[in-house]
């Protein structure tokens, strides 16, 4: 809310673009909200999503018109198995 009222202010409300994980844009109304606002859906996944934020971020080629790129960083959960699968260096507090 605090990003979108800055943005009005210095009139760039149209410009902002968020990085959301695809699977919130099947919410309902709120995907489709994220949809027309043009939310750039991710996998998770480098190889998949590589092209689709080169493709997205090419629209926007004139200089002249700003562009606000959100990215909010999650916490990822791992499994203990999968932490013994990939010797992931993790504190047992915090992800158990």
């Amino acid at each position: 809310m605090y990003l979108w009222n800055l943005a009005l202010r210095k009139g760039c409300l149209g410009h902002i673009k968020y990085l959301l994980k695809k699977s919130l844009m099947k919410l309902p109304v709120f995907g489709w909200g994220f949809y027309v606002l043009e939310f750039i859906p991710l996998e998770r996944d480098w190889v998949v999503d590589e092209p689709v934020i080169r493709q997205t971020l090419s629209t926007f080629t004139n200089p002249h018109n700003p562009l606000w790129l959100t990215v909010f960083p999650e916490q990822i959960t791992v499994s203990r198995s999968a932490k013994e699968a990939k010797s992931l260096p993790a504190r047992m507090d915090c992800l158990f």
